[in-house]
């Protein structure tokens, strides 16, 4: 997980729709952004990279995301946010 430019090592298991992460002596603020899946370009951790840790192609890394996790799509300069659960609500 990458928090304010620094990597952090998940610890112990995933749980539901919870992970741990060791911050160890790095500074985390309540509120501050946690990326899991990101631009590699800006050094956040992408889905090549996961699935190379993980030993599977990039369409598994993507189709394994829960429906309940936003997605945020950017085009033309605008964003767009929605859950798959938002949409079936409308």
């Amino acid at each position: 997980m990458r928090v304010g430019g620094h990597d952090l090592p998940q610890v112990g298991t995933v749980t539901m729709d919870q992970v741990m992460v060791d911050a160890g002596t790095t500074d985390v603020e309540v509120g501050q952004v946690a990326t899991l899946l990101g631009d590699p370009a800006k050094g956040e951790p992408g889905v090549g990279e996961w699935s190379a840790a993980l030993g599977t192609i990039d369409y598994e890394i993507t189709c394994g995301l829960s429906p309940r996790l936003p997605r945020v799509h950017h085009r033309a300069g605008r964003t767009s946010r929605r859950s798959k659960v938002q949409e079936a609500v409308g």
